[in-house]
């Protein structure tokens, strides 16, 4: 493992960047709790139920390869991205779906922006 700097590292065009944190999660293909009921009323009394695997779901804002990412920004400004904002990330499309100012006693302005994956445009 090569370790690198941050430094020189940015964000869409957010200025005063402190922080930046990627995290990526997708769904759990061996998740035993994603089953179906494949039973039928041809089952003897007694028997056991059928069960098959279901589609494992990335739930709601995954893209199109079933795979959600967030990211959180901190920087040093009190003008935070919008509300919706659109930003390309490492090829990946997100939308500012938070953010935040502080103002603090003796502490310079804060604020922060979390983005998650844009879900791919379904048509309608």
């Amino acid at each position: 493992m090569s370790l690198q700097s941050s430094q020189g590292a940015s964000f869409g065009s957010i200025t005063g960047l402190t922080n930046i944190k990627v995290s990526g999660q997708t769904a759990d293909p061996t998740d035993s709790s994603n089953r179906l009921d494949a039973s039928t009323l041809d089952l003897a009394t007694g028997s056991n139920r059928v069960y098959v695997d279901a589609l494992p779901d990335p739930g709601q804002g995954a893209d199109a390869s079933g795979n959600t990412f967030t990211v959180t920004v901190q920087f040093l400004s009190n003008s935070p991205p919008a509300i919706g904002t659109e930003v390309t990330y490492g090829g990946v499309a997100l939308v500012c779906t938070e953010n935040e100012i502080e103002y603090a006693v003796g502490e310079l302005v804060r604020g922060s922006a979390t983005f998650v994956t844009k879900p791919p445009d379904d048509g309608s």
